[in-house]
């Protein structure tokens, strides 16, 4: 594994104000009327962003229960949000684009995690097509952007998970667009290779959630494999194999209690989110995802709460809020 050292994070301010002071962001706070379901013992609480006509998807939530994700409009562009006390506020970093989507998807803002503090890491892609991440700390962004990524169209750096301790997880795209996981910790980048990852054009590894105690978790983005999914805890990988997986299996999101969130693939390519714990592995659908792409959890905070989205029959996603009907560690 390589290492870079780097200082560690310096705030730089941008302009914008505090949370504190009424949230972030370009757009004003709009009210949600939630749609509460369940699946079995399970409820379901749906976030639409009133402006995401392409789709809002959830990626995390804190323990008091504020999600934050991202909103695609009516241009394709994406927004990142925060929904605090059943209102949405439109979160942009300064250097977005606003053009048209292009080899990394749409231009624009995406939240990725959250941690106890309110620290938020993310990504943007900027009008020339490049990744560039960030964590937002008290109204201020700073850069994160992995060393081993060149600059221009297709390349970047993608922050995807961040524990208390501001230690910070995500992928980067190397010379050859093949895909590396890393995780940044005291101004160190060290990067991460799943085992009998693959490479080639945005495949490899994403390194996606980490919790308190370090333990990271992580799968591959596979070319002509299936998706593999790892929990990384004191330098030794353990494969974590949803048994209905034939398609794969992704993991996301790991909290304080080791309990990990993810999702397995059928044979039809459908997902359907998947809870790990104690060995038990249990899914819980969105029953609004019937006769589309499936269900994702993305992350899940110390309470239990678990933030994801679904994908209907007309590929549009919805986000949404998840409350767990019973304790998926078997206890």
């Amino acid at each position: 594994m390589k290492r870079y050292h780097f200082p560690r994070l310096a705030l730089v301010a941008v302009g914008i104000p505090t949370l504190a002071a009424g949230m972030l962001g370009a757009a004003s706070p709009r009210n949600l009327v939630a749609q509460v379901q369940a699946s079995a013992d399970d409820t379901f609480i749906e976030l639409n962003h009133p402006e995401g006509v392409r789709g809002t998807r959830a990626w995390s939530l804190n323990a008091q229960g504020d999600v934050i994700g991202s909103y695609d409009d009516a241009n394709e562009v994406r927004h990142g949000f925060i929904w605090h006390d059943g209102r949405f506020t439109t979160i942009d970093h300064p250097d977005a684009g606003h053009g048209r989507p292009g080899p990394l998807g749409p231009q624009g803002t995406t939240l990725y995690d959250i941690n106890r503090f309110g620290d938020i890491t993310g990504r943007y892609i900027n009008s020339n097509h490049e990744a560039h991440s960030f964590v937002l700390r008290r109204g201020t962004f700073t850069p994160i952007d992995d060393p081993a990524s060149p600059r221009g169209p297709g390349y970047g750096t993608q922050a995807d998970g961040i524990n208390d301790a501001g230690d910070i997880v995500g992928d980067f795209t190397d010379e050859d667009f093949s895909v590396h996981g890393f995780v940044l910790q005291d101004g160190t980048y060290t990067t991460i290779n799943a085992p009998h990852a693959e490479h080639g054009r945005y495949v490899g590894t994403h390194a996606f959630g980490i919790n308190d105690a370090g333990d990271i978790v992580l799968h591959t983005q596979p070319g002509q494999r299936i998706f593999e999914a790892y929990l990384l805890r004191d330098g030794q990988f353990k494969k974590i194999a949803d048994p209905h997986g034939v398609g794969g299996t992704v993991v996301n999101g790991i909290n304080a209690a080791g309990i990990i969130v993810g999702e397995w693939l059928d044979g039809n390519g459908v997902s359907h989110g998947m809870v790990y714990c104690n060995g038990i592995f249990t899914t819980h659908d969105d029953p609004n995802a019937a006769g589309g792409q499936g269900t994702g959890l993305k992350k899940i905070n110390a309470d239990g709460d678990i933030a994801g989205w679904y994908t209907d029959a007309h590929n549009h996603d919805h986000g949404f809020f998840l409350r767990l009907g019973h304790d998926p560690c078997g206890e």
